[in-house]
Order: C-alpha cells, then structure tokens, then sequence
C-alpha cells in the first residue's frame, strides 16, 4: 500500500487536511505545506491568556447534516470533542429582535398576514424536501422566490439578507444557491472543544502519527516542471512531488506556473467572489440577550449579522467575557477594507445601540478586526458549468477550493468534503 508516490498540499485548511486524509490512507507519502504558523484556514482562531478556548477570526459552526466533516471527525477518533446544542436565531426588524428559527417562529411572525405566513411556511417546506437543487440553477433567486415564497415575506425576511450579503450582485444570484441554505440548516448546530482551531491541530497530530509531513511557515512561489517530477519551490526549501494539490485562493498560485496563469484566466478570471470580514467584540455584558445569531433586515445598517458566540457557546471557557461577531461580506474595493478596527467600531456604534440601548462605551473590553479577500464567490445562473475543473491541465497538478463546492456554501464540512473528492480524482489518474 505504501509508497504509491509523493503528493504535496499547499495549504493546511480543512480542505487540505481532508485531502491528507485520504492520500495517506491510500498509501501515498505526503506532505503538507502551509504559509501561516497554524492550520484551519478560515476556521483558525486566536486564543488570549485568560481564555482556555480559542475563537475562530470568522464566525463557525456545524449543522447535524454536516455528514462529510463528521465523517472525518469520527475517522480520526476525535468525536468526543464535539458538542451540539440549540442556540436562538433571530431577525432585526422594524427595530425589533424576532426570533425566527422553527417552523413556529413563522405562525407568531408578528409583519405578516395568515395568508401571508402559509404561503411562507409552504416555500420553504418545499426547499427543504426538494431533493434536486442544481435543477433550480436557472431561476434567479430575487425573481423566483417572489413566487414561490410570497412577495411579502421575501421583500421583509429574504431580500435584505441577499442585497446586504451580494450588493449589486444580489440579482444575479440563483436559486440553486439559495435552496442549498435552507437544504443543510438544522437548529441544533455543533461547536467543537476548544473551538475549530483545535479542531485542526488535532487532525494535524493525527495525520503527522499516520505519516504525513507538515512544514509551517513556509510560502511558496513557484511550481517548476523538472525530469524527476514536479517541484514547489518555497522561501526556505524546496519540495519535490510527483503530483501537487493546491487548495488556497487562486491569486495565491496564479502565477507560480505558466501553466497555472492560463488555468486561472480560463477558470478564475471575470468571476466575481467577496471577501469576509469581522468585527469581534470583548464585552462586560451580553449585548444581545439570549439570542445567538441575529440577521440584519433593517436597510442601511453598515454589517449584515450580529452574532454573540457566547449566546453559543460558555463565556466561562473566554474567562466571562461576552464575545460579539459582526459580520460583513465585502468586494474588494469597499473602504471597509482599510479601516482600522477602532474606527470600524465607530461606524457600527450608533446601530449596535439600538439593537441594545443599554450598551455603553464603557463596557468594551477590546476589539478585534479579522478579513479575507477570497471567502464567498457569486453564483450566477447555470453555475454548473462554470466550476474550476479540478484537473488543471498541467500532469499532476490538481485544486480544490470553494468555487468548487457549489451549489454549498463556504464552511467547514464542504471544505472536507472538495479535499476528499479532490484526493478521489488523484487516486483514479
């Protein structure tokens, strides 16, 4: 079984790790090369010295439905880490929190007539037992779900959340993509100890006791095609490899290779993605009560969601501090981008305030400012057949990332998931 060959994968997020996974497992020698000094990619976080839990930069968690992450989880024996529970989800509207999270929460929706909630209910209910969603890739979203969903409760609940997250993009965002958020959501959601930082490392000391190498610290900058193979070479050493698998953002490698520069402008090119960011406040008190995630649906709040982890999750394990999430998707020229968090804060203050008017400076502890460029990709109309081919047209070289997992979304359990059928297509060239 051993020895099949040498593979090197750049990037040691959960797509990495996953593709590591099943590598290794069908005998190949691997090696992982990451250029942070930790894995999880956008699932890493930071830990402060009164904290026994690390946070995650941007805001996760799992759902029930999550098979493939659980999958691996339980593979690697680390099951027992996991923890679910029920936290409350809610809407901000008419300057009102709403909870809005069971099938209930629609029959006590206070904005909408009986007609109005049945017609909701019976849309929704149809997107979460339709088993086709690529069918539905040629609607547009803000078209159809006036239809299928009532005009009232898409223009009060749906299209604010679509304009707030796409922008001028939110028209062109299909349906397929919209039925995938409500297919996988589940209320009960899952958290892992420590939190998703920990998560990785764990896999990490499990894949290292199985074999496979990881260097840290290491950035890459160019793929070179020699007589022995393939060859990555890095700012500190190089890395010889019979086949590479490359699962960081596209701009990252687009021009380690000529090769690699035509399968980006045939592939990448023109396609437009969002980058994440999050404000994370350290409170004194709760600033949203009990309620765990909160959607912003009141048109002109600068964030798209509040989310107070530690409606989630114990504050005992961030020694009692209230930890806050607010969050945003932006393109890449928003001036959010280069705004430093004290003045971000200042921006997002007065509406923090009238979600809780009993906030007060004072009861700030600290502030912190996490972005990504590359986190969430637009999905158009007939996205199918515009999906990166994992295959990049150069012998050996392959890449998985999440303009891949359509119709999903970006998450955890869809990262493990493009790692293993990334490793799945390398095993059968």
């Amino acid at each position: 079984m051993k020895n099949k060959g040498k593979i090197v994968i750049i990037g040691a997020g959960f797509s990495g790790l996953s593709a590591a996974y099943w590598l290794n497992r069908a005998g190949y020698k691997v090696k992982v090369v990451e250029a942070k000094s930790q894995a999880g990619g956008l699932g890493a976080g930071f830990k402060l010295n009164n904290w026994d839990w690390r946070l995650e930069y941007f805001y996760h968690h799992l759902f029930a439905s999550d098979k493939k992450v659980f999958d691996l989880i339980r593979r690697m024996g680390l099951s027992d880490k996991v923890v679910f529970k029920r936290p409350v989800t809610g809407l901000w509207i008419k300057d009102k929190t709403i909870r809005f999270d069971s099938p209930l929460d629609v029959v006590r929706y206070p904005f909408l007539g009986w007609g109005e909630k049945m017609r909701l209910g019976a849309g929704v209910a149809f997107l979460k037992l339709w088993p086709f969603g690529v069918r539905l890739e040629r609607f547009r979203a803000n078209q159809a779900l006036p239809i299928l969903l009532g005009s009232h409760g898409y223009q009060q609940i749906f299209k604010p959340l679509l304009s707030a997250k796409f922008g001028k993009w939110a028209d062109k965002v299909n349906l397929a993509w919209f039925w995938a958020r409500i297919k996988a959501r589940t209320a009960k959601l899952g958290y892992y100890q420590g939190g998703f930082g920990q998560l990785a490392d764990d896999m990490v000391a499990f894949l290292k006791s199985q074999g496979v190498e990881f260097v840290f610290g290491e950035k890459v900058n160019r793929l070179i095609n020699n007589k022995a193979g393939l060859l990555l070479a890095g700012e500190k050493e190089r890395h010889e490899a019979d086949q590479v698998l490359l699962t960081t953002p596209p701009d990252n490698w687009r021009g380690w290779h000529k090769g690699l520069t035509a399968y980006w402008s045939s592939h990448f090119a023109g396609k437009v993605f969002l980058g994440a960011q999050t404000l994370v406040l350290r409170l004194k008190k709760p600033l949203l009560n009990q309620t765990y995630w909160l959607n912003i649906n009141e048109a002109g709040y600068p964030f798209l969601i509040v989310a107070e982890h530690t409606n989630f999750m114990d504050k005992k394990d961030y020694g009692g501090e209230h930890l806050v999430y607010v969050g945003n998707y932006l393109t890449d020229k928003h001036p959010f981008w280069q705004k430093k968090k004290e003045g971000l804060l200042d921006i997002f203050w007065p509406f923090l305030t009238k979600i809780n008017k009993d906030l007060k400076k004072q009861d700030v502890i600290g502030v912190e400012k996490f972005q990504a460029r590359f986190a969430q990709p637009v999905v158009g109309v007939h996205y199918s057949r515009q999906i990166p081919p994992i295959k990049t047209g150069i012998n050996g070289v392959y890449v998985a990332n999440m303009f891949q997992v359509y119709p999903w979304d970006r998450g955890i359990n869809y990262a493990v998931g493009i790692g293993k059928k990334a490793a799945e297509l390398i095993l059968i060239s």
